[in-house]
């Protein structure tokens, strides 16, 4: 339902950045806390899956997308928050090693234990009309081939600033997330105190935020890729969830109309119920289409099949099915009858879709419907 166009898409410790025994962290500071940035809460997200670990942050930042790409790109102020870098990140191409959290340059690069190494991919600095974008790769044994993709847009007065760290599928990712995620909190923090005060200042929530974060990281490592495979000419999309929320909470998201808008679509005709039809509107994502659904299967606390169409696709039915486990419920969806080509994006669709799903049913770091989708690579 939901295409989705899917893009390119140890244990942590407290390290000065990528090694091959820790995660990006800040340093630990002289002061604890302080500057501008004090409140224990994280800005991001862990999405993804086991497989494919993602860090999602996003930051509404008081300074214009131009003050912030160079905060991104210019040795000297990349100095003030990240570290020292041996030449800019504005130039595709080029390869550049970063002395994690130094606020001078060394004068012998090889002589910095395990710096970070970078190879800059695409560099588009923002304009008028135009986001910024900054994409690297990162050349280390931390997170060989991760991808670290930067936007910038201007959004009420300052500058949205969007951080997707795709980690490298590799054995192992899934237990440096927490700390990549904690730590790029920490960076973050620097970068805000930095564009207004002009260094970095004493914050550091690297400790306080790293245990929510490893919270996260335990909840992420049961979530799998989900599945595509064929069945008479079309394309059958799967997912499985463990959710920690009793098959009653978990059913009131699935198959009430209230339930649905928070994660799925607005109900905009009709009443979500046994041999219902319905028309779901999908505002965040296409609120100019229609979605009719007609209700085949409505087994309270168990079951919801339905068949739908819309999108200009081509009729197709999904199954929702719940099995209770005490406190916790097992979710197994399914859709059938998908245009082989649109296979990708429905399974990333459906997987961001599930993610606001079980972040609501479980009641904490609830990302919105955008981020799970850009977590996707969408």
């Amino acid at each position: 339902m939901n295409q989705a166009q899917a893009a390119d898409g140890t244990e942590p410790t407290r390290a000065q950045g990528p090694d091959p025994d820790g995660a990006i962290a800040p340093p630990e500071p002289d002061v604890a806390a302080g500057g501008g940035a004090t409140e224990i809460e994280p800005a991001g997200y862990l999405l993804g899956s086991a497989e494919h670990p993602v860090i999602l942050i996003e930051r509404l930042l008081r300074a214009t997308p131009g003050d912030v790409w160079s905060a991104w790109t210019e040795p000297d102020r990349v100095a003030r928050w990240l570290g020292a870098i041996e030449a800019p990140l504005s130039t595709p191409g080029v390869q550049v090693r970063i002395a994690m959290a130094e606020s001078e340059l060394p004068a012998d690069f090889d002589q910095v234990e395990n710096p970070a190494t970078f190879t800059v991919r695409e560099a588009v600095a923002p304009a008028e009309g135009r986001d910024g974008r900054l994409v690297l790769t990162f050349d280390d044994r931390a997170d060989p081939s991760g991808r670290l993709i930067v936007s910038m847009r201007a959004a009420d007065g300052g500058c949205l600033l969007t951080l997707r760290h795709a980690l490298a599928p590799v054995a192992g990712a899934i237990d440096q997330s927490a700390g990549f995620g904690a730590g790029w909190e920490g960076f973050l923090d620097w970068l805000e105190e930095a564009l207004t005060t002009g260094s970095r200042g004493d914050v550091d929530r690297y400790e306080a935020l790293e245990p929510l974060y490893q919270r996260r990281q335990s909840r992420l490592a049961l979530v799998r890729d989900g599945s595509v495979s064929s069945s008479g000419g079309g394309a059958v999309v799967r997912h499985e969830r463990s959710v920690e929320a009793p098959v009653e909470r978990v059913w009131d998201l699935v198959a009430t109309s209230d339930g649905l808008a928070t994660w799925l679509g607005r109900v905009a005709e009709g009443e979500l119920g046994p041999g219902a039809s319905v028309v779901l509107v999908q505002d965040d994502i296409r609120p100019e289409e229609r979605q009719r659904w007609d209700v085949t299967a409505y087994e309270p606390l168990r079951r919801l099949v339905v068949e739908w169409t819309g999108n200009d696709e081509p009729p197709s039915t999904f199954s929702i099915e719940l099995t209770s486990d005490g406190d916790r419920t097992r979710l197994e969806l399914e859709e059938r009858g998908i245009r082989p080509e649109n296979a990708d994006g429905y399974l990333a669709g459906w997987h961001a879709h599930l993610d606001v799903l079980v972040a609501a049913a479980e009641g904490f770091g609830i990302p919105s419907l955008r981020q799970a989708l850009l977590a996707t690579g969408t």
